[in-house]
């Protein structure tokens, strides 16, 4: 099992390991993506172990299923279909939209980037942290 990890991880495109905005952009897309269609284990696997959803802490698996499971209802009642994605270091944020909301300003650490999804409808922001070699979703909120 873990020869196979190891043969996968050496598979991996360089970029997976650098901290570059599009690592980054990727997992925050692929993030919403999952939100938006359904599949809610591949949102699970791109988050950290600890996520802030709008000022709210979810440590425990179930409930951060729970969570991402009514995100994802709330976007099929809407019929919410991604539009664009962008990603945004902190200077960047921080000078173009300011410090952001208190909910989740603990989560904008130095290194954090910021992915902002454009739906049909609405948008919504993922904080990304990089928690050893892989970009994880730390926060979301609209």
């Amino acid at each position: 099992m873990l020869r196979l990890f190891f043969t996968m991880l050496l598979l991996l495109p360089m970029s997976a390991f650098a901290a570059k905005d599009d690592m980054a952009e990727r997992v925050g897309r692929t993030f919403f993506e999952a939100i938006l269609s359904g599949k809610v284990e591949i949102a699970m696997r791109l988050s950290a172990a600890k996520v802030n959803l709008d000022g709210h802490y979810f440590e425990k698996l179930e409930q951060i299923e729970i969570q991402f499971r009514r995100m994802s209802e709330r976007a099929a009642a809407l019929g919410l279909r991604l539009k664009s994605v962008r990603t945004l270091d902190r200077r960047q944020m921080f000078k173009r939209y300011g410090p952001g909301p208190k909910r989740i300003r603990p989560e904008t650490k130095l290194k954090a980037q910021f992915v902002l999804a454009r739906f049909n409808r609405k948008g919504a922001v993922a904080i990304l942290e990089k928690q050893g070699l892989f970009w994880r979703v730390v926060a979301v909120t609209d």
